[in-house]
């Protein structure tokens, strides 16, 4: 699995993950300040790997906004500006784009983006990478436009999409329903 936007770690639906060492994982944060934190939380870990990366869609530098505990940094100034209320520090940061971390081994993908969530999702051409056969990702940042955008685009992959809380859980439907439909119709 990949985590982009973990934080430091101390929270998180994919930490209890880590903790049980279900899954091989690769842990993407973009703040420095959190990501050392992150390291220290989980160095002793031995099916995770740590990226300190800016994930984009285009791989692109791009200005990063952090402030006040970090838990909503941010590319998009508006999410970091309705959150925080210390002060906020924009960094032109290098990118990397986020389809180039898509390898077939990944069977799941947890977005925390604050805003641009939907953004790398559709970004991602199943012409060129597998798509994994889960995708969470924080809806909390998204206009109900972008959001309804985002999940229209996973339904058209074969994803059954569920709000849950501040996220939304998209998983792929391996079943091929024409193959039900074709034997229901024989079985009369």
């Amino acid at each position: 699995g990949i985590v982009v936007g973990t934080h430091n770690g101390d929270f998180g639906e994919w930490v209890p993950v880590a903790l049980d060492k279900i899954s091989e994982l690769i842990l993407i944060e973009a703040s420095e300040k959190q990501f050392n934190e992150l390291k220290n939380n989980f160095n002793k870990f031995n099916n995770i790997s740590f990226i300190n990366k800016l994930v984009t869609e285009n791989g692109e530098p791009t200005i990063f906004y952090e402030g006040g505990q970090g838990y909503t940094n941010s590319v998009l100034k508006r999410v970091i500006d309705y959150w925080e209320k210390e002060e906020i520090t924009p960094t032109l940061k290098e990118s990397i784009e986020f389809s180039s971390l898509i390898t077939p081994d990944v069977n799941w993908i947890h977005l925390d983006v604050e805003g641009i969530d939907d953004e790398l999702i559709l970004s991602l051409d199943d012409n060129l990478v597998k798509l994994p056969e889960i995708i969470i990702f924080e809806s909390l940042n998204l206009t109900e436009n972008r959001k309804k955008t985002v999940i229209n685009f996973l339904e058209s992959k074969k994803y059954y999409c569920i709000q849950s809380g501040w996220n939304t859980v998209a998983i792929l439907n391996k079943l091929d329903l024409s193959l039900l439909v074709h034997t229901c119709d024989n079985y009369e």
